[in-house]
């Protein structure tokens, strides 16, 4: 038997090669996106690539734990509410572990309990270090922002599969 690449693509050993139909007009070869399907096919992409979640967090816990830590963070990154500040990092945290670490069912608390632990030593590590105090509200904004950056990442860990079981 001749091994040609379309007994291989039958084998799924390689993706066929697609032609565009002679006559079809070169802009009907691509079908056109909108910007939102543009940016979910980025996001599925994304959603995917695991190693990066996992660096952008590691590099997330050091940038949230030197803004908390420090006596005096910039001012450039303050958005004017202490209590925003912290749902806002904590969101981010928890985007990024859900999107890094994406878990079975039953482990997915994992992760925003870890998150969650994070934000409590943070508070009582902020009690030793001058002008800074720790405070059960500032806690309490932690786990708001958990909560809604876990929401957003499996709503778009949901889009992303969708858009693969879809085939675009």
């Amino acid at each position: 038997m001749r091994i040609t690449p379309q007994v291989l693509a039958l084998r799924g050993l390689v993706r066929p090669e697609v032609r565009p139909h002679p006559f079809q007009p070169p802009d009907r070869m691509v079908p056109k996106l909108t910007p939102l399907q543009r940016l979910l096919h980025a996001l599925a992409a994304g959603a995917t690539a695991t190693r990066t979640w996992r660096v952008l967090l590691l590099l997330l816990i050091v940038v949230v734990s030197l803004l908390a830590l420090t006596p005096r963070p910039p001012a450039h990154v303050d958005f004017g509410w202490d209590k925003a500040n912290h749902m806002l990092a904590f969101a981010a945290l928890a985007f990024a572990a859900r999107l890094g670490y994406p878990a079975p069912r039953a482990a997915r608390l994992l992760w925003p309990m870890a998150l969650l632990a994070f934000g409590g030593l943070i508070e009582l590590l902020q009690l030793l270090v001058p002008e800074r105090s720790g405070e059960w509200l500032d806690l309490l904004a932690d786990g708001a922002g958990i909560v809604c950056g876990a929401i957003i990442a499996t709503a778009v860990l949901r889009a992303a599969s969708a858009l693969s079981r879809r085939g675009s």
